[in-house]
């Protein structure tokens, strides 16, 4: 069986050919940067660094491979590659918050109110 003429990726025909140079472009776009790494330096405190290479070295990576891949990944997806979450906006802190603007607009007003 031959390949087809083209694929379908991202809902959009690609021909093979299109594809086929897209994907040595970013072949050689990959090796132009691996072969002129630069350095960067980001602070963390010591247990930190600590708990991130033992992890990393379990999944048998470097620290650097792990920092090089969040990198990528975010470019990738334009962003952060998963969901930054502060805890204090979850729901039953936010009910608690509502809860206590409600009791304390209605202290102002001159209600009561049984919560």
């Amino acid at each position: 069986m031959a390949d087809p003429a083209f694929v379908i990726l991202n809902n959009q025909i690609i021909y093979n050919d299109v594809l086929s140079w897209y994907l040595n472009d970013e072949v050689r776009k990959m090796q132009d940067t691996q072969e002129q790494p630069t350095t960067i330096s980001v602070k963390v405190n010591a247990t930190d660094q600590q708990l991130a290479s033992e992890l990393f070295d379990h999944l048998e990576l470097s620290l650097s491979t792990a920092i090089n891949i969040f990198i990528k990944k975010s470019i990738a997806e334009g962003g952060m590659p998963f969901e930054v979450k502060d805890p204090f906006y979850n729901t039953a802190n936010q009910a608690e918050l509502q809860r206590r603007f409600n009791q304390l607009n209605c202290n102002q007003s001159g209600q009561s109110q049984d919560n």
